[in-house]
């Protein structure tokens, strides 16, 4: 017989071994090929893709016909962190759908977690109130490479901490280049 087999975790298994919850035999037999997936909360501009996948499903099951997501519905879920990953974006988008009595899901639709999430702010506590004539968008530059410098470069953190996703960051680098 020919057996491949397929195992997922989000614990870390080294330190599980050490611990004497996971026998050290298991997994060296499993560890053949080890792929590391980031979570949700490092992959910002993800999240569209699968949650339109997902209310697209969800919509046929429940015979609703969601159209897609409220721009604000849409940031919120951007905002949130999703530490249950895929399958927890999965079971907020069939509980919007659910939800919904509007051809779009609006925030009130999703779940109270999501509806509540607050991005990270990393503006410098220190970072003092602009003088009369600085432009916001000065500012925003500031900010973002501010929070750029303080990550050491990461752009998935320095995306993380300000709010947006990675795809409007890079956008945002490179305009600035421009000027």
């Amino acid at each position: 017989m020919d057996v491949r087999v397929i195992a997922a975790t989000n614990k870390d298994l080294l330190r599980e071994i050490e611990a004497g919850r996971f026998r050290e035999d298991l997994y060296y037999r499993l560890n053949v090929v080890t792929l590391a997936v980031p979570s949700m909360a490092d992959r910002k501009e993800d999240i569209p893709l699968p949650a339109r996948h997902f209310m697209a499903r969800f919509s046929r099951k429940n015979r609703k016909d969601v159209k897609g997501f409220s721009p604000h519905a849409m940031d919120q879920m951007l905002r949130y962190s999703w530490p249950g990953n895929v399958r927890e974006l999965m079971n907020a988008v069939e509980r919007a759908v659910v939800m919904s009595r509007s051809d779009y899901i609006q925030p009130d639709d999703l779940p109270l977690e999501v509806r509540n999430s607050q991005s990270k702010n990393a503006v410098d506590p220190s970072l003092k109130l602009p003088e009369e004539g600085v432009s916001l968008e000065r500012m925003e530059k500031e900010t973002i490479l501010k929070t750029l410098a303080s990550t050491a470069g990461n752009k998935s953190e320095a995306a993380r901490r300000l709010g947006i996703t990675r795809k409007t960051l890079r956008k945002k680098l490179k305009n600035y280049k421009g000027q």
